[in-house]
C-alpha cells in the first residue's frame, strides 16, 4: 500500500517543478559534474547604469570579471543578446538571459553575483562540463548598432530629425520553429541561370545537436548558408546523398525517425511558410530553429518551452542583426551621395506549430511572458523610441492554437465549497513518459486533494507554495504533488507528477501502475477547479491521443453527432472542450495570433472549423482567449483530412492535418502581403482562405472575413 509522506520543502522559488521533478526524481541531470541551465534576470538598475550593467555580464559570462570565484558560461547566443540590450539603455535593466552553471558551484554562483543577477528559472536540461568556451554565433555586427557605435541608427536618427527623407522599404523575414527540418530540401532553394541551387535558408539552429554529449539547454550548431550551399552541391553533383549529409551534419550517433521515415514534422511546417520550387523561388529570407528531437518527442512536454523561447530569441536577433548588415550598406551608399539608398524596415514574421496543452492560459505563462517581452522590444522600436529606431519594425508570433478539442484532457468545475464532483485521471499502459495533471482553484482556498488510485487511496492537505508530497511504495516515489506560485487572481496551482508506466531503458526502474486515478478537489467555500493534462501532440508511432493520459467521469459519453460516437462531455460533465487551446498560444499578447484550422463543408464551401481545432473560452478562470484570431485551411474535407506539402526528402510529398499547418500558412499570407488581420472583427470569425499546390502557388484572394461556426 502506497502512503503520503509528510510535506517537504519548500523548493526554491526559481526551481520549477518540472525541473524539480526531472532532477530529482527521474534522475536527468543536476549533478555536481554537470552544468545547470538558469534563466536570469539583470538586478535591477537606474537606467544610467543600465548599459553599464550589461557589460558587466557579459564580463562575467566571459570569465573575466574580477574578484568571482566561479565561472558563469554563455550560450544560445547570450553575449549578442546582451549587446543588443546594451544599446537599448534602460530597457536592458529588465533583461533575462540564459546562462550555466555547474552544479557545484550554483550556490556560490548566485550569492556572489546577486547584484547582477537574480535566478528566475530553473530549467530541465543538463549536461557535462565542456573544456572549451563556446560563444554560440557571436555576430560582428550588433543587431541594432550596426557599423559599430551605433553609428547607422544615430546617423538614420539624424537624417529623419532633420527633415530629410529616407528610402524606407518594408522587409518581411520569415522564421521558423519546429523539429525535423529538411534544411537542404530542394523547396528552400533557389536556382540560378546555370540550374545550381543555393539555399535560401540563411542559418539555421540545429539545437542540441551533439546530443550524444548529453543534453544540455544550450548546445548544437548553427549552419550558416555557405555550409548548406556547400552540402546541397555535394548532393547536386551526386557526391553525397540528402539523408549521407543530413548524418554527418548531425555528429550524434541517433537513429532520425523522420528521415527514415520520409515525413518531417518540421519539414511540413516550413515548406507551407516558405516553400517553393527553385526556379520560383519568392526573395524572401529565411532563418529557422530546429527543436531536439528528445523535447519534441515526449507528449509529456517537461522539455520544451525554454528551448521554445531561446528559439524565438536567436530567431529574432539573426532577424534583427540581417537588417542591420543591409542598413550599414545602405547608409554607406546614402552618405556617399546616393539619395535613393534603399534601408529596410523588418517585419519580422514567426511561424511556431509546436506547444503543449496545459498552463495559466491568461499571458502569465513561462513561454508568454518572453515571448511577449522579446515582441514588444521589436515592436517598440518606432520613431522616438530607442536608440536612433526606424519606422516599420515589426515582430508577428503565429502560434497553432492547438488540436485538443476533442481529446478530453481538459475539465472545469464550479463547485459551491467543500469536495467537488472530481474527475478520474486515466493512465495508459504501456506508456513511457511521465504523466502530469495540472489542477488550478480559484474563489477560496484548497483543503485538501484527495485521489483513489491504483496505489490506494490518497489523500494530499493543502500545502504552502513551492512545497510538495511524495507518495511512495516500498520507499520508492511513485508520484509527487506540487504546490507552485500562485497566479494572477489568487488562482492556487498544484500538479501531480506520475512515473511511466513502461520503461525499457534498464534494470531495476521503478514503474507506475496504470490506471484510473479518481481526483476530487476540496475547497473552504465556493470556487472553480480546472483540470488540464500535460501533454503535447502524439509522437509518430501511437495512434491518435495514443500514449497520452485523458480524463473522464460518468457524464462524458454523450452523443456526438458529428463523429457518430457517444464520446461527447454532456452539460453535467466536468469535461470540457473550452479551454483547450494550447498554453503557448492562450496570451492576448496581439503581437501573438492565434490560428485555428478550417476545412470546406459540403458543395458550398462553407468554411467550418476542423473536429480537432481548439477552442477558447468564455470563462476567464479557464482561459482569457475566445478563440483563435485566425484560421486557414488545414483539411480539403471532413473526410480528406490535411494538405499536402514537402517530406524530408527533395520531391516527396506529404499530407498532414492540423492547426500546425494552418499556422505557417497565416505566416506566409503575412509575410507575401503585408497585411495583418485586424480587429474589430471578433475572434474566432476571421478566416483566411489559404491555398497552396506544390509549386507553391497561392490563390489570388486576400484574407476575408467570414462567419464561421464558433468553436464550442
Amino acid at each position: 500500500m502506497a502512503e503520503v509522506s509528510p510535506k517537504a520543502g519548500p523548493i526554491v522559488d526559481w526551481d520549477s517543478s518540472y525541473a524539480h521533478w526531472d532532477r530529482t526524481v527521474m534522475g536527468r541531470g543536476g549533478g555536481p559534474d554537470q552544468l545547470v541551465s538558469l534563466l536570469v534576470e539583470l538586478t535591477p538598475v537606474p537606467a544610467g547604469d543600465a548599459a553599464a550593467q550589461a557589460r558587466r555580464m557579459i564580463k562575467l559570462l566571459r570569465g573575466t570579471l574580477p574578484g568571482r570565484s566561479v565561472r558563469v558560461r554563455a550560450g544560445g547566443g547570450e553575449i549578442a543578446r546582451l549587446r543588443w540590450l546594451e544599446g537599448l539603455g534602460a530597457q536592458a535593466a529588465q533583461a533575462t538571459v540564459f546562462v550555466e552553471v555547474l552544479g557545484a558551484d550554483l550556490e556560490a554562483a548566485i550569492a556572489e553575483n546577486a547584484d547582477l543577477f537574480v535566478p528566475r528559472e530553473r530549467l530541465p536540461f543538463a549536461g557535462p562540463e565542456h573544456p572549451e568556451d563556446r560563444e554560440e554565433d557571436a555576430d560582428p555586427v550588433d543587431p541594432l548598432t550596426a557599423g559599430g557605435g551605433g553609428k547607422v541608427q544615430a546617423s538614420l536618427l539624424e537624417a529623419r530629425q532633420s527633415g530629410t527623407e529616407l528610402n524606407v522599404v518594408r522587409m518581411p523575414i520569415l522564421c521558423v520553429l519546429d523539429g525535423d527540418i529538411a534544411y537542404l530540401n530542394s523547396r528552400f532553394c533557389r536556382a540560378t541561370a546555370a540550374g545550381v541551387l543555393k539555399s535560401r535558408i540563411e542559418k539555421i539552429w540545429l539545437q542540441d545537436a551533439a546530443e550524444v554529449q548529453g543534453p544540455r539547454l544550450v548546445n548544437g550548431r548553427v549552419l550558416s548558408k555557405a555550409e548548406l550551399n556547400s552540402a546541397i552541391a555535394q548532393v547536386q553533383n551526386g557526391a553525397a546523398t540528402e539523408a549521407g549529409c543530413y548524418a554527418a551534419l548531425r555528429p550524434e550517433p541517433r537513429v532520425n525517425g523522420a528521415f527514415v521515415r520520409r515525413v518531417g514534422h518540421g519539414s511540413h511546417v516550413m515548406d507551407l511558410a516558405a516553400g517553393a520550387e527553385p526556379d520560383a523561388a519568392p526573395d524572401l529570407p529565411i532563418y529557422a530553429v530546429e527543436l531536439p528531437g528528445f523535447a519534441v518527442s515526449d507528449p509529456s512536454s517537461l522539455r520544451i518551452e525554454s528551448l521554445m523561447v531561446q528559439g524565438v530569441r536567436w530567431l529574432i536577433r539573426s532577424a534583427l542583426a540581417h537588417a542591420a548588415r543591409l542598413n550599414a550598406k545602405a547608409l554607406e551608399a546614402f552618405e556617399g551621395g546616393q539619395a535613393d539608398a534603399q534601408f529596410v524596415a523588418p517585419d519580422i514574421v514567426l511561424s511556431c506549430s509546436i506547444g503543449t496543452l496545459a498552463g495559466p492560459k491568461n499571458g502569465d505563462g513561462f513561454f508568454d511572458r518572453l515571448v511577449a517581452r522579446e515582441l514588444a522590444l521589436v515592436n517598440g522600436l518606432a520613431p522616438g523610441v530607442g536608440p536612433g529606431a526606424m519606422p516599420g519594425y515589426r515582430a508577428t508570433l503565429f502560434q497553432s492554437f492547438g488540436n485538443f478539442h476533442r481529446t478530453r484532457q481538459v475539465g472545469f468545475e464550479v463547485q459551491e465549497g467543500g469536495a467537488g464532483a472530481g474527475v478520474d485521471w486515466r493512465l495508459p499502459r504501456s506508456d513511457r513518459r511521465c504523466s502530469v495533471l495540472e489542477m488550478r482553484a480559484v474563489g477560496a482556498a484548497v483543503t485538501s486533494i484527495a485521489a483513489v488510485s491504483p496505489l490506494g487511496p490518497l489523500v494530499f492537505p493543502a500545502m504552502d507554495p513551492f512545497e510538495y508530497q511524495d507518495v511512495t511504495q516500498a520507499g520508492q516515489v511513485i508520484a509527487r504533488m506540487y504546490r507552485g506560485a500562485d497566479e494572477a487572481g489568487g488562482r492556487q496551482v498544484y500538479r501531480l507528477f506520475v512515473r511511466p508506466t513502461e520503461w525499457l531503458d534498464g534494470a531495476g526502474f521503478v514503474c507506475a501502475p496504470a490506471g484510473t486515478w479518481a481526483m476530487q478537489v476540496a475547497m473552504a467555500g465556493a470556487g472553480k477547479v480546472s483540470w488540464q493534462v500535460q501533454r503535447d501532440d502524439t509522437p509518430f508511432g501511437y495512434a491518435y491521443r495514443g500514449g497520452q493520459s485523458t480524463l473522464a467521469d460518468a457524464a462524458a459519453f454523450g452523443w456526438d453527432a458529428t463523429l457518430r460516437t457517444y464520446m461527447a462531455p454532456q452539460d453535467s460533465s466536468v469535461l470540457t472542450r473550452q479551454g483547450t487551446e494550447i498554453a503557448e498560444a492562450g496570451t492576448n499578447d496581439p503581437a501573438t495570433v492565434g490560428v485555428g484550422a478550417i476545412y470546406l463543408e459540403g458543395a458550398a464551401g462553407v468554411l467550418t472549423p476542423s473536429l480537432y481545432s481548439s477552442s477558447g473560452s468564455d470563462d476567464p478562470d479557464l482561459s482569457q482567449r475566445a478563440g483563435p484570431d485566425v484560421s486557414a485551411v488545414a483539411d480539403e474535407t471532413r473526410c480528406v483530412s490535411g494538405v499536402l506539402a514537402s517530406g524530408t526528402i527533395s520531391g516527396s510529398v506529404v499530407r498532414l492535418s492540423g492547426t500546425s499547418v494552418a499556422a505557417p500558412q497565416a505566416a506566409r499570407e503575412m509575410a507575401m502581403t503585408g497585411v495583418m488581420p485586424a480587429p474589430p472583427v471578433p475572434q474566432g470569425l476571421r478566416v483566411g482562405t489559404l491555398y497552396q499546390d506544390r509549386s507553391g502557388a497561392r490563390d489570388p484572394r486576400n484574407w476575408v472575413d467570414a462567419d464561421a461556426p464558433a468553436l464550442s
